[in-house]
């Protein structure tokens, strides 16, 4: 450590008084030489200088060995740290993604549950959650102590096999962990206990080594830790402390002796009273004989090397000195390096400053978790963390914005400040100590008061105010994204000059021509080319939207991107600024700035090395690219209540022939009941037949909408379930409706509304049930519906579009729906190319995007992997208790939100229409008043619906006009609230018809 002198006298210049802090340590000086602790050493290092060090005491008490700098003593919980560390070189390197299952590295935790009923995971345990500690791995009772609740209980048996050695290896003991259940669901709480353990493991698993080895190599050694070790080497023995704990003496709790829990140096256990303590003196009668600590090498300690959670009762991590632990700490709050040895990028360490709970447990804080239950406190791997929170009481110790506090079981403690680079440790050598800690924390917060340093916002990047950026994961450096955005872009020009030579022969429906394309080799002499400038603007977009990406500023980019963006002329103008004058090319610019933005997006919440990641988002770029320059974005409307049939649709059917069935299922079978099959069979058939037709879709293309959405039921595929009713025709109404998009220039997204057992139990899937469990869903039968779709209408030139479910229920775990997904797209590819048919996947609710998204990115790395996939959202303003009581102006508000989002993701918004809730319309009672609130409502959503890269459907053609006016889309061109002109403002390059 520097010299404590030459850091005294630089205090001043470093904003910070050592007065606080020797004052502190002279209380903990008071309580030593009164017995109340066997020693106490304190440390204070700022930007590098050591500004405060003392040592009171003894580290062993029997040897009357005095507390120093060079005195050894056990980490516990501070070997986390370390082994976050060794962990994030392995992250960085490509290695490892946070959002891996663990039992992809560890089998044995893939049949892990939950509880003493054993229930099973809704989603597996991530990498992340063993860094969090959102995994529900508990922990045992340590220290000779008794288990204070049941599930210490449950780990008491693993505890004591570790004791009687009958375990060799951490391999062994994860296999035996695996078997108890968790205390709850991964990601949905927080509960300290073994998961650094089984991080160690998976460390161990990656690399093909021991952990103890591993971590000498990556982080040890480069440091110059020394003195740092799993097993105390034997010339080195005589330094080791000893370890106590604290037990009533005489039955009086306010009076304690020192009990040895494993023995030092010296190599003596003995019970020690506080008056003992007062003594110089000794009773050789009270002491005997120890062989040796289970921290020394070749000690009676378990063979197994443990991340620091004390897996047996005495022993439990690594052992060091002060002086290598300020050299470990202070290489955190330099941001990765120390004496010119970077052990992590910036970025990375960037990851341990902030609170991992707010981004993975809590649900955006809708149900605050906080450490200890704590207001005002997070988790980061390093420990404890301030969050901004209005409720937290700044003076709570461990509430201190952008400040890590954390410490061992065995007395030790550190407190990590970046914005001052400060390090404070303590260290007392007694089991569960955290006064000592509490005492100097406070101290040093003192300290740079009086020293006058101000306080820091932050140094890291300044967080943004989209809520969305709370979960961006950093971890390029600026240099590496420089190198890669110079080759992204050398590749995105190359791509786009050579675009700008293709003809428009990619267009399969061709903008501003007076006919559906019939080929693709044919070029209309009326379709513009896209000139350089505009590819030039698009890079530009893009390069803007990564430079922002990494901390909003151009500049860190480098200077040779900067240059090279200028020589491209890429930097003249902001996309967002431009119009091009022609129609089309302004639809081309609108979706290159949304395929930017995605891209954006994507590259950010992409967990990987930088080349992997880079990988990832060159193949995104590659494969989405061919979406922007083909089909125009949907801009239509839906046919619900035809074939699948649903209350609000089908009104009228519902109304006559079962007004108390709330969905098709509960429908034909009052009806089979009531009227018989034949006349349940001719009334269904009639209403299919009159309810949709060649009529209606004529219309549907004479006011201006291109596509239409048609939802359909599962058994018109492969047939009802055993005992259930189906009215066909199915398969040859929908043959019969792709015949007339087909004549008339329309889009079809083909949609499985009800898919075998349910999406949701809802009664938009076809059957309501009360029971419905996501068990329930019959993901396989759903698979085999959407291949059989897929093989029927190959190559049909009016299919665009296949949904390949709607509104999955929230109770779907995120990572089943997301297999799902995978498959479900690979199925469909198999006879639908990219550049003929785009997959919808139902997010349903903006609430589930953020979780959806991690998944299919980071485990499945799903935008990389498929091309011309999009998210499915539906955007209705009426259904729950908070829409119920918005006004007119906060309706309009939120709209600008989902802007926001459908700028920033692939998207489709599958469902959306006018319907108000009636606080909304409280103050329009006039009927002109509320023809003009809809016309607004109308607007602000053509507006915000246009951001989203596949377009819209407006729910629905028809419905009841007297019930639900703004839910049909003739009422709302009669009433004018809807027209035309508003479909063209929002971007729907119409293709007039001849005729029509």
């Amino acid at each position: 450590m520097e010299d404590l002198q030459a850091g005294v006298r630089k205090a001043k210049s470093l904003q910070m008084d050592p007065q606080p802090l020797r004052a502190a340590a002279g209380r903990l000086k008071s309580q030593v030489d009164s017995g109340r602790l066997p020693g106490a050493m304190t440390c204070a290092v700022k930007e590098g200088h050591v500004i405060h060090f003392e040592a009171h005491g003894f580290s062993d008490l029997a040897g009357q060995m005095a507390m120093n700098s060079r005195t050894l003593f056990r980490l516990y919980s501070q070997t986390k740290p370390v082994l976050v560390v060794g962990f994030l070189i392995l992250f960085e390197r490509g290695e490892v993604l946070l959002d891996d299952p663990v039992e992809k590295y560890l089998p044995e935790f893939k049949d892990a549950a939950v509880g003493p009923q054993r229930k099973p995971l809704s989603r597996p345990i991530l990498v992340r959650d063993l860094l969090a500690h959102t995994s529900g791995i508990g922990f045992g009772p340590g220290f000779g102590y008794e288990a204070e609740n049941d599930y210490e209980s449950t780990y008491v048996g693993l505890v004591k096999k570790v004791d009687a050695g009958e375990i060799h290896s951490l391999a062994e003991w994860c296999e035996e962990l695996a078997k108890i259940p968790l205390r709850f669901q991964p990601g949905k709480d927080w509960g300290y206990g073994y998961s650094s353990d089984v991080l160690g493991r998976l460390i161990e698993v990656l690399t093909k080594k021991r952990l103890d080895d591993f971590l000498k190599e990556e982080v040890l050694e480069p440091l110059g830790m020394a003195n740092t070790f799993f097993a105390v080497p034997e010339e080195q023995a005589a330094k080791l402390a000893a370890l106590y704990k604290r037990e009533p003496w005489h039955g009086k709790a306010k009076t304690v002796r020192f009990v040895t829990s494993d023995v030092g140096g010296s190599g003596i256990m003995e019970d020690l009273s506080r008056n003992v303590l007062a003594r110089p003196e000794v009773d050789k009668s009270s002491v005997h004989a120890m062989p040796t600590s289970v921290f020394l090498h070749g000690g009676p300690a378990s063979k197994v090397i443990q991340g620091g959670g004390c897996i047996c009762s005495v022993a439990g991590g690594l052992v060091s000195n002060f002086a290598d632990c300020s050299r470990f700490f202070q290489m955190i709050v330099n941001n990765g390096e120390l004496d010119g040895v970077r052990l992590l990028k910036a970025a990375t360490v960037q990851l341990l400053g902030r609170d991992w709970l707010n981004e993975f447990t809590t649900e955006k804080r809708r149900r605050p978790l906080w450490v200890w239950n704590t207001p005002g406190i997070g988790f980061s791997p390093l420990g404890q963390i301030g969050v901004k929170f209005k409720g937290a009481n700044r003076r709570t110790v461990g509430s201190q914005l952008h400040t890590v506090h954390w410490g061992g079981a065995g007395g030790s403690g550190y407190m990590l400040n970046w914005p001052h680079r400060l390090v404070v440790l303590t260290y007392s050598g007694v089991v569960f100590d955290t006064d000592t800690q509490k005492t100097m924390w406070r101290a040093a917060f003192g300290s740079l008061r009086r020293g006058g340093a101000k306080p820091v916002a932050s140094v890291f990047q300044e967080e943004s105010k989209d809520p969305r950026d709370s979960q961006v994961v950093f971890c390029f450096g600026s240099d590496a994204v420089c190198l890669y955005l110079q080759a992204t872009c050398a590749l995105a020009i190359q791509k786009g000059k050579q675009a700008c030579e293709t003809s428009a022969s990619a267009f399969p429906m061709t903008l501003g021509s007076s006919e559906p394309s019939q080929t693709q080799s044919t070029q209309p002499e009326d379709v513009p080319s896209h000139s350089e400038e505009v590819v030039r603007l698009a890079l530009s977009t893009l390069a803007s939207a990564l430079a922002q990406a990494n901390g909003g500023h151009s500049e860190r980019l480098g200077p040779a991107l900067c240059a090279a963006l200028r020589k491209e002329g890429a930097t003249k103008r902001p996309l967002a600024a431009c119009a091009t004058g022609s129609p089309a090319e302004d639809v081309v610019l609108a979706r290159v700035r949304t395929l930017s933005l995605c891209a954006v997006a994507y590259w950010r919440e992409v967990s990987q090395d930088l080349g992997r990641a880079a990988s990832s988002l060159s193949r995104f770029l590659e494969q989405q690219r061919h979406l922007y320059w083909k089909r125009p974005p949907y801009r239509g409307v839906n046919l619900g209540g035809w074939l699948l049939l649903e209350p609000g649709p089908s009104h009228e059917l519902f109304q006559t022939f079962g007004p108390e069935a709330t969905c098709e299922w509960r429908l034909l079978d009052k009806m089979r009941k009531h009227f018989g099959t034949q006349k349940t069979i001719e009334a269904i058939q009639a209403h299919r037949a009159s309810f949709i037709s060649e009529e209606d879709f004529r219309n549907i293309r004479s006011m201006g909408f291109n596509a239409v959405r048609i939802p359909f039921g599962y058994w018109i595929v492969t047939g009802p379930a055993k005992g259930e009713l189906y009215v066909g025709p199915g398969l040859d109404l929908l043959d019969r409706a792709l015949t007339w998009c087909q004549r008339l220039g329309l889009q079809a997204l083909l949609d499985l509304h009800g898919a075998p057992g349910g999406e949701s139990g809802e009664k938009p899937c076809g059957r309501e049930r009360k029971d419905w469990r996501w068990e329930h869903w019959r993901l396989d039968e759903s698979i085999e519906a959407l291949r059989v779709i897929a093989r029927r209408y190959k190559g049909h030139p009016a299919v665009s579009g296949i949904a390949v479910c709607n509104e999955p229920s929230e109770k779907v775990p995120a990572d089943v729906l997301c297999q799902f997904y995978d498959e479900a797209v690979r199925t469909i590819r198999t006879f639908m190319p990219p550049d003929e048919v785009s997959i919808v996947l139902p997010v349903y609710r903006t609430e589930r995007l953020d979780e959806i998204w991690r998944l299919w990115n980071r485990v499945l790395d799903g935008f990389a992997s498929h091309a011309n996939v999009a998210f499915d959202l539906h955007l209705y303003h009426c259904f729950g208790a908070w829409w119920q009581r918005q006004g007119l102006g906060s309706h309009l508000r939120m709209t600008k939100r989902h802007r926001k989002i459908l700028r920033r993701v692939p998207a489709v918004v599958g469902e959306w229409s006018l319907a108000l809730p009636d606080r909304a319309l409280a103050q329009t009672d006039i009927e002109e008043a509320q023809d003009q609130a809809y016309k607004a409502f109308a607007a602000a959503q053509l507006d915000a619906y246009s951001h989203a890269s596949h377009g819209w459907f407006f729910w629905n053609w028809c419905d009841s006009p007297a019930h639900h006016p703004g839910w049909d889309a003739r009422t709302c061109f009669q009433r004018h609230w809807l027209a035309q002109a508003d479909l063209c403002k929002s971007g729907a390059p119409l293709i007039p018809v001849g005729g029509v």
